[in-house]
């Protein structure tokens, strides 16, 4: 294993997320990989380019619905 490869388990810590939740994501190209052997490799700088789009959609979707709540007038 490389030093700036990262298995499944140590991935799934890396992103907070389940070890099966972090396999769909694979299995759905999400995030690329190669196997080495019996195990899955995920290159680290791939895996914080994932984690960065994903904070990235979560900031706007929150942007959004601050927004809305201000034209609303909620209080915010």
């Amino acid at each position: 294993m490389k030093e700036k490869e990262l298995t499944t388990s140590e991935a799934a810590e890396v992103l907070n997320v389940s070890h099966r939740y972090l396999l769909n994501l694979l299995e759905e190209g999400e995030i690329p990989f190669h196997d080495e052997g019996s195990c899955l490799l995920i290159q680290r700088e791939k895996l914080l380019e994932y984690k960065r789009r994903q904070r990235a959609v979560a900031e706007e979707a929150m942007q959004k619905l601050t927004d809305q709540a201000q034209k609303l007038g909620l209080g915010y």
